[in-house]
């Protein structure tokens, strides 16, 4: 008896370890949502020869990466004859009212990718995915495509107007090296959500709002009787290691986040399989893993250590539950009338 007490005692102690020890997670999908598409923009370019006269316009779609940086493709901002640029950024509609003159930092042609600078851009930086092996994983496009604006009869006045960015839903199909636009061979993602012209430049995020890759291009595409290009449902986005590489020979420290995405929750980094001998990662390994995760605020270092309190405090509580009622045990032990040997005690009987 005294046994079943000590354990259920552990089992109840345990698992409200567990109950505390879980992390809050605030963040809704909606709010997910949102906060990506606050972090994609429309970028604008007008082309012009060298006497002045606008050749044409281009649009894409552009990623913020810091305060006033924006990473967009590098094919959005070219044209064939021009000799000067006109560049706009237009914010999505909670994050600005009208577009913001933008200007080119640096381009690569190996990962076609430009950084450009915003003066008084107020759209919140995207958090960016470490994690790489998401073949089958879902993931959204967001981006301005130019086939809606042709649908809804947006004009030059129209597209510097702040709106919503289109999003589509995809998976993962394929993670593997191709070359783009020219480029070398790079780390590509081929998926499933839909991207046209347009969407050039734009955020491809896991469930968890999280930037993986930056949309390109769409696969090999076929042309129909009516004229009319269509992908063959395979669309490529550079791998997001490019753009940090890219932004580091810039001198820009990308905000990383190394945990996994799990059905729109984020939760611990992938463990590696432990050692032969069969050793298990300690709490300490648990923290220290923890600890490397990267955020401007700080405030998940913070949650992630007010976690493991909790944890240690509620496995402090289960031992001293479990030794109390050990103590108990022998205190009654050693309390009761002791019986010589055999175990059975003769009880003197009832006076007459």
């Amino acid at each position: 008896m005294a046994h079943r007490s000590i354990l259920l005692a552990a089992a109840v102690a345990l698992s409200l370890t567990g109950l505390c020890g879980r992390p809050a997670h605030a963040d809704t999908p909606e709010a997910v949502e949102v906060r990506s598409e606050q972090s994609t923009v429309r970028v604008v370019a007008f082309f012009f020869d060298a006497a002045g006269k606008r050749l044409a316009g281009s649009t894409g779609t552009g990623i913020v990466v810091g305060p006033g940086q924006v990473i967009t493709n590098r094919h959005v901002l070219g044209h064939p004859g021009a000799r000067s640029i006109a560049l706009y950024v237009v914010p999505d509609r909670r994050s600005g009212t009208h577009r913001l003159a933008a200007e080119i930092v640096d381009e690569s042609t190996d990962f076609d990718l430009a950084l450009i600078t915003v003066t008084d851009l107020k759209a919140p930086p995207i958090t960016m995915a470490s994690e790489t092996d998401i073949k089958g994983s879902p993931v959204n496009a967001l981006g301005y495509p130019g086939k809606i604006d042709d649908l809804i009869d947006a004009t030059d006045d129209a597209l510097r107007t702040p709106t919503e960015p289109y999003l589509t839903e995809g998976n993962v199909a394929l993670l593997t090296n191709a070359t783009v636009i020219g480029g070398s061979r790079i780390p590509v993602i081929f998926h499933t959500a839909a991207i046209n012209a347009g969407d050039s430049g734009g955020p491809l995020i896991d469930q968890c709002g999280r930037l993986v890759g930056v949309n390109t291009s769409g696969a090999a595409t076929t042309i129909g009787d009516d004229g009319i290009e269509t992908a063959n449902g395979q669309f490529i986005a550079s791998g997001v290691e490019n753009l940090v590489a890219f932004l580091k020979r810039n001198g820009r420290v990308p905000t990383v986040d190394p945990r996994h995405c799990d059905h729109g929750r984020v939760v611990a980094a992938r463990r590696e399989a432990p050692p032969a001998s069969g050793a298990k990662p300690s709490i300490l390994d648990d923290l220290r893993s923890g600890l490397t995760v990267t955020e401007t605020s700080g405030a998940g270092v913070v949650r992630l250590a007010r976690v493991y309190v909790i944890q240690i405090s509620g496995t402090v509580l289960a031992f001293v539950l479990i030794y109390v009622l050990f103590l108990r045990t022998r205190i009654r032990r050693w309390t009761a009338p002791s019986c010589p040997v055999p175990v059975t005690c003769d009880v003197p009987e009832k006076p007459v």
